[in-house]
């Protein structure tokens, strides 16, 4: 499910896909809620950050995939606080082009 957050001024802020809270151009990762009790997250290939404290708390997580190449990943800023990133560690399923 995908839900836009917005001040009135119809211009949309945030989204939320699953739970997760993104900006509304879908390039950073605001938010992955500790609640939430999916086992695995796949992040869209367009992400650039992950904000500080991100994954805060999220301990039922146990799987990421990034949907973009390793080389995709290794160009994002991730902040602090989102030790969860290594210790559960990102898998890659997009194609690389030839």
């Amino acid at each position: 499910r995908k839900y836009q957050y917005s001040d009135g001024s119809f211009a949309v802020h945030a989204t939320a896909v699953d739970g997760v809270l993104y900006s509304s151009d879908m390039t950073r990762l605001l938010c992955y809620p500790p609640a939430r009790d999916a086992g695995t997250l796949i992040l869209p290939g367009t992400l650039e950050r992950i904000e500080d404290g991100a994954f805060r708390g999220a301990s039922a997580l146990r799987e990421i995939r990034f949907a973009g190449t390793a080389a995709d990943f290794s160009r994002l800023y991730i902040g602090s606080g989102n030790n969860i990133l290594s210790a559960v560690g990102v898998t890659f399923c997009a194609e690389t082009k030839n």
